[in-house]
């Protein structure tokens, strides 16, 4: 039931694989096919992309978190902030309403709730599983674990460098700016964040998919069942990461 096929042509268990089941090439296709913001912008514009660009405005140390800070958007696909920022309000509205009928504080609630939540969503003989948590929408959880799972695949911490979310906030309105020219109404949680001083040339979905994996491999040994990363060089990278020491 929540099986999905991969570019690789493997079957991946969206809550109930292991690191193994994770390749690059899956996460470099993926990722630059899916459009950030929407594909509400003037060109084509990937995650893969944003990734890329993201690694290099980190300390070195936190380049690879930032390239695969979105990794589980290859699986999942690009949800835009407004609509996860929505999916958590809903959430904790239906949650605080349920316990209001049940009679019961909220906290309580939540917690026995869980109790009565699918612990285990593997496929048999997983050795690993998701659990279910009633506190936090399900699309969030899955991209947790999924993210938990490329982490591992890896080898670096499931949790984000503050170096990583900074850069992260920065780049996107950055993107903004670059590719949603005209817009100068506010967005949230803008104030007090400076884009980057940088220009952004989208590229197409070939070219991001090869320029990932470069990226990937020259950031890690390659890791097994990768394949042949492609080391071309990045076009027009020199011009998007001008200045990233004064950046990172």
């Amino acid at each position: 039931m929540s099986m999905i096929r991969t570019a690789t042509v493997r079957y991946l268990d969206l809550t109930g694989s292991t690191p193994d089941d994770i390749d690059p090439l899956d996460l470099a296709r993926g990722l630059s096919r899916a459009c950030r913001f929407a594909g509400q912008t003037t060109a084509f514009y990937s995650v893969a992309q944003h990734s890329v660009l993201a690694s290099y405005y980190v300390p070195p140390d936190d380049a690879l978190h930032a390239l695969l800070h979105d990794a589980a958007e290859a699986y999942l696909g690009d949800l835009t902030s407004p609509l996860k920022r929505l999916m958590v309000s809903y959430h904790e509205a239906l949650l605080t309403s349920a316990a209001e009928v049940a009679g019961m504080e909220s906290t309580r609630f939540i917690e026995l709730l869980t109790q009565r939540l699918p612990k285990n969503w593997t496929v048999p003989n997983s050795p690993l599983f998701m659990g279910v948590h009633a506190k936090r929408p399900f699309y969030h959880q899955l991209e947790q674990h999924l993210f938990g799972l490329i982490a591992e695949r890896f080898g670096i911490s499931a949790t984000l460098p503050d170096s990583v979310k900074t850069v992260d906030a920065r780049l996107m309105f950055t993107e903004r700016l670059i590719l949603m020219p005209g817009d100068y109404e506010p967005w949230y949680g803008q104030q007090g964040i400076d884009p980057l001083p940088i220009w952004i040339d989208p590229w197409s979905a070939e070219v991001a998919e090869q320029q990932f994996l470069q990226r990937l491999a020259d950031l890690t040994a390659p890791p097994p069942a990768a394949g042949s990363l492609m080391r071309q060089p990045i076009q027009n990278v020199d011009r998007m990461v001008a200045g990233q020491e004064d950046c990172a």
